[in-house]
């Protein structure tokens, strides 16, 4: 591939390059290197899969900071692809960094402000962050959107007291006591009051 490229033929590097990444998927050089090539030839869309796939592929590998960096490649080119956020919130939180992803899924929220899976995503984003006020705003956010998501207030209620703000956590958990028990979540609900 390397001796195609240089010879300036690159859609037959490209071939040999997508044969060598089909063949040993776990290859994430060759990976990286098929996206690479995909955007100097303006294949934008395989080279955000490409990126993708080779993020999943490092994550799995337990290479956190390629793993993001990989997954920051793609998304440089689709910003709100589902697959490449939920992989760089997942390798951010291996790298104890989920305030960064956050950032990222504030951006992407900012194209689409309603979007379910995104206020989800950065939910789960501040709650590993430990940042609880955050957490609560973005619960909120989503369960304005979609109100079956009203058990995520549980995690920033269990978040409040863990950082020892326990009026907040009380606040919290009192704003949902009446949809746990129109769920029949009697006991689970106990079991937070106890805490508390």
């Amino acid at each position: 591939a390397e001796a195609w490229l240089r010879d300036g033929q690159s859609r037959k590097a490209l071939e040999i390059l997508r044969k060598v990444a089909d063949l040993d998927p776990q290859n994430t050089e060759a990976r990286i290197k098929l996206a690479q090539s995909y955007m100097r030839e303006g294949m934008t869309t395989e080279a955000a899969e490409a990126f993708s796939e080779a993020g999943a592929q490092l994550l799995a590998q337990r290479a956190y900071e390629r793993a993001a960096e990989a997954y920051t490649s793609s998304l440089d080119i689709r910003p709100l692809d589902y697959s490449a956020l939920s992989g760089y919130l997942n390798s951010q939180i291996a790298l104890h960094t989920p305030d960064e992803a956050a950032e990222v899924l504030e951006r992407a929220l900012a194209e689409k402000p309603d979007d379910v899976e995104l206020l989800s995503m950065l939910a789960r984003a501040y709650l590993e962050a430990e940042d609880a006020e955050a957490a609560e705003r973005a619960v909120t956010s989503l369960v304005t959107v979609e109100s079956s998501n009203y058990g995520r207030f549980v995690d920033v209620s269990q978040l409040y007291l863990k950082t020892g703000m326990v009026d907040d956590a009380v606040r919290v958990l009192s704003s949902i006591t009446e949809q746990m028990l129109s769920g029949r979540e009697e006991e689970r609900l106990m079991e937070l009051l106890n805490e508390v």
